[in-house]
């Protein structure tokens, strides 16, 4: 009888850890599928740390909630250093790209933005892009802005001087 309690009791522990597959680090009771508890009070200590086989670090996640990439010492929410930030998306599968006043696209002063699910919200940055794919090349020296027309986004020159062959970067973020 004690064999079949046993081996029940380890059954049924052993059914409750896989079921549960959660792992804590720092913790007994992790309550995702990764849980990592510091057991510090400081802000500047680390609850987290990845580094590489130099001791270089990678990411930092500190007690203030401060991520570092690329810093052991991050001062902002998110802090990248030495790199870039990609941002991906949706937005014709891109959430940057480069967009050049073609016939099809544009009519005197005005560049019709073509991407998915355009919206008021969405937050459009553009940049003048000085090596457009379009031939004859025509750099943008007229200051220029963006506009939400009631259905989509046009950039436009402010002097409204064409914008045919004009290229320009633009970066969606949506909202």
């Amino acid at each position: 009888m004690k064999k079949v309690l046993f081996l029940l009791s380890v059954s049924v522990a052993y059914n409750s850890i896989l079921q549960a597959q959660n792992t804590g680090i720092g913790t007994q009771a992790p309550y995702a599928k990764l849980t990592v508890l510091g057991n510090s009070v400081s802000a500047a200590d680390k609850s987290m740390a990845i580094l590489n086989s130099n001791n270089d670090s990678l990411l930092t996640v500190a007690n203030n909630g401060n991520v570092g990439i690329g810093t052991s010492n991050a001062t902002e929410k998110l802090q990248i250093n030495n790199g870039f930030l990609k941002v991906g998306g949706a937005v014709n599968n891109k959430t940057a790209f480069t967009v050049t006043a073609t016939p099809s696209n544009s009519s005197g002063a005005y560049l019709n933005l073509s991407y998915v699910n355009q919206s008021q919200k969405d937050m459009i940055f553009i940049t003048h892009n000085y090596n457009p794919p379009a031939s004859p090349l025509a750099y943008c020296n007229v200051p220029t802005g963006i506009w939400w027309n009631g259905s989509i986004w046009i950039i436009y020159t402010e002097n409204l001087s064409p914008i045919a062959n004009m290229s320009f970067n633009v970066l969606v973020i949506k909202q």
